[in-house]
């Protein structure tokens, strides 16, 4: 099936440079889909060397000015080399690691399985927002958590949500997470299940 995707305004972007955002736009943790929390669970029972900074409890419940309560995972303190934006806290999601990679992703790299097997849903996405998608991501204007001077944005804000009139187009740059729209990464999770059964049958 084929990703049929509109957007009247054409959002540039370029793809993201961790040494040089610093992952800020996991500065404040991530909120989850339930399947989020059953993935990160997994991935620290059986992959615990790459979880040693992690906390106990490293997913909390959360209700962000009032949005509504959920599920995210938690943050920790950090100095940022770089100059943040004032309504930015300095402080990580407990999964990053010092050099801004999150270490659900490099457990699920180092043993070979699909990057994001482990990692929440609204952080593969990133910059599209996990409701919508399909849309891409948010043109400048339309940031939904711009709340005004106190709090003027967040995915607009970030470098690799923000519109850049000399990036390339936004399907370009995102074309591995369109193509993990198409194939639901709980595919990819229910693969590695399926090994983890066959080895413990094995044994």
């Amino acid at each position: 099936m084929s990703c049929i995707i509109s957007n009247k305004f054409q959002v540039r972007l370029e793809r993201c440079d961790i040494a040089a955002c610093e992952a800020m736009c996991c500065y404040d943790g991530a909120y989850l889909e339930p399947d989020d929390e059953v993935r990160i669970q997994a991935a620290m029972a059986n992959y615990p060397e790459f979880f040693r900074q992690v906390p106990e409890n490293p997913v909390v419940s959360e209700n962000w000015r009032g949005f509504g309560a959920g599920r995210k995972t938690a943050r920790r303190p950090w100095r940022y080399r770089r100059v943040i934006p004032a309504h930015f806290t300095s402080t990580r999601c407990v999964f990053a690691e010092d050099n801004g990679y999150c270490s659900l992703e490099s457990a699920a790299r180092a043993h070979g399985l699909h990057p994001w097997t482990f990692k929440p849903t609204a952080c593969f996405l990133f910059p599209m927002p996990g409701n919508d998608s399909r849309k891409g991501p948010i043109p400048p204007g339309k940031d939904p958590h711009d709340l005004g001077p106190d709090y003027p944005g967040y995915a607009t804000i970030v470098d690799c949500g923000k519109h850049r009139p000399e990036g390339r187009p936004w399907r370009e740059v995102l074309r591995e997470e369109l193509e993990v729209i198409e194939t639901p990464i709980d595919h990819y999770f229910a693969m590695w299940e399926a090994s983890i059964d066959r080895q413990a049958t094995s044994a």
